[in-house]
């Protein structure tokens, strides 16, 4: 009677299995750094593959945090807290404001920061973060920023590597990075796909991208050495090196968004950051201002990939749903045979 107990709970246990919704690979090979794979509407980018398992960055930043909009307003105001009383009642709700002061001594609003209303963490186009013309100035808005005012971290995933230049912080459940990246998680397996884990990336991880794709290490001891952190080049921003000119043009995506690592640089007060002019950077303090958002890192089985080009069929469920059938009709007639048997055995 085990035995049979155990056929059947194992037969469950696959049925879950094989319900899982799979993956779609939409271009190139899952062998291929940059090769793009779309879980449901949720799209990424391969970024390693270890033969088991298989790490995609997202292919847009969370929609999550604020939108950093850009005032043009005539009006001036005579103190920083007259500024403020009028947008609050403006605007309602504002977490950032940048004033400038004019020739005058008035102030005038520049920025301003609103949270983004959302019912569920998942990626959006518009949110990419900050962005720049090519001529490197800022472009607004910049949607999907998120602020690390909360930069807590309990522990490290690893003694600093690269000398003391960088390691990677493991965020406290209380963070935002935490949160979001747990409920992006979270918003994937309920739509049924197995994601393993869910991360932030980190300055090796992006270095290793780099050397996958030219055979080059980023120069990370160069730049770090070569950085000035006790400079404020821009809103407490340090440019550390420059990923555009290690990687052809069909990588982009490496930079088509400003996102966060989760690497502190130097003694812990500056975090790393990718921008979408291809430039790895350090800010101090995190201001909103520098438009980073959070691109999350998933690593799921290899196996869930359906390459469609090769299976040739319209809805890659449909075998799975064919063989659930049968395998619960085997498991239905198990337990006639089993009732039958102990029927008999009772007469």
């Amino acid at each position: 009677m085990i035995k049979y107990l155990f056929f059947i709970i194992c037969c469950c246990c696959f049925i879950t299995f094989i319900n899982a919704e799979s993956c779609r690979l939409v271009n190139g090979d899952v062998k291929k750094i940059g090769s793009e794979v779309a879980c449901g509407d949720e799209y990424f980018y391969i970024i390693s593959n270890d033969g088991t398992d298989l790490k995609m960055i997202s292919k847009y930043n969370l929609y999550v945090g604020e939108v950093v909009r850009k005032l043009d307003l005539d009006k001036t105001y005579d103190s920083i807290e007259e500024a403020w009383a009028y947008l609050y009642e403006k605007y309602e709700d504002i977490n950032f404001l940048d004033l400038v002061e004019d020739d005058e001594g008035k102030y005038i609003a520049v920025l301003i920061s609103e949270p983004i209303e959302y019912t569920e963490v998942k990626q959006n186009p518009l949110s990419i973060g900050a962005h720049g013309n090519n001529k490197g100035q800022p472009e607004f808005p910049e949607i999907g920023d998120i602020i690390f005012y909360d930069r807590q971290w309990e522990d490290y995933d690893n003694e600093p590597y690269g000398g003391n230049y960088y390691r990677d912080f493991i965020p406290i459940p209380e963070s935002s990075f935490y949160k979001e990246v747990e409920a992006y998680k979270n918003y994937l397996k309920e739509k049924n796909y197995n994601i393993k884990d869910a991360s932030i990336i980190t300055v090796n991880e992006i270095s290793n991208i780099v050397k996958m794709i030219n055979g080059k290490e980023i120069p990370l001891k160069e730049w770090f050495e070569n950085s000035n952190f006790d400079a404020d080049f821009y809103d407490n921003v340090v440019k550390i090196g420059i990923i555009k000119d290690l990687v052809p043009p069909e990588y982009d995506w490496l930079y088509s968004t400003t996102y966060w690592t989760r690497t502190p640089i130097g003694s812990d007060d500056y975090v790393a950051f990718v921008d979408t002019l291809g430039d790895l950077c350090a800010s101090y303090d995190c201001p909103s201002a520098i438009g980073a958002g959070l691109r999350p890192v998933i690593t799921i089985d290899n196996n869930n990939v359906i390459i469609e080009e090769i299976l040739e069929i319209e809805n890659p469920n449909t075998g799975s749903f064919i063989f659930t059938g049968i395998i619960l009709l085997i498991v239905f007639l198990l337990l006639i045979s089993i009732f039958n048997k102990n029927k008999l055995l009772n007469l």
